[in-house]
């Protein structure tokens, strides 16, 4: 949000100016300005424009929260980065899990089946020899 703010206000400055340029350049000391003098600014993927050096400090803050915006924004990028990596090892385990209880499953459905054929047999036996 920051950074659409960022670019919402660079493009405000640039429709006040409507100069376009493509550099950066400011005085030595950002700090020190006894008359206006033109600054040039430019941004990623924005036009660039000239403004007055008493706008500096209004870019320069602007910068601040581009800058803050960014690495607010890649430490959100790691973060989501772990849990998708922590979603991935979960679900990793899930599917272990699943595969284990299969297996078991497929054993006791077999074993199942040993028994009742087992009984069946126990059974037919014990048919036969009441017949006899």
């Amino acid at each position: 949000q920051s950074v659409r703010i960022f670019g919402a206000k660079l493009a405000e400055l640039q429709r006040e100016k409507g100069t376009h340029t493509s550099s950066f350049e400011a005085p030595v000391s950002s700090s020190e300005y006894s008359s206006p003098s033109p600054v040039r600014f430019s941004a990623v993927g924005a036009s660039s424009f000239e403004f007055e050096s008493g706008e500096a400090s209004r870019v320069s803050s602007l910068q601040a929260e581009l800058e803050s915006a960014l690495a607010s924004k890649r430490k959100a990028d790691e973060e989501n980065r772990q849990l998708l990596e922590q979603a991935l090892q979960a679900s990793s385990h899930a599917e272990e899990l699943v595969a284990s209880g299969q297996q078991q499953r497929d054993m006791l459905q077999a074993r199942l089946e040993e028994e009742c054929m087992h009984f069946r047999q126990q059974h037919a036996a014990h048919l036969q020899a009441a017949e006899d």
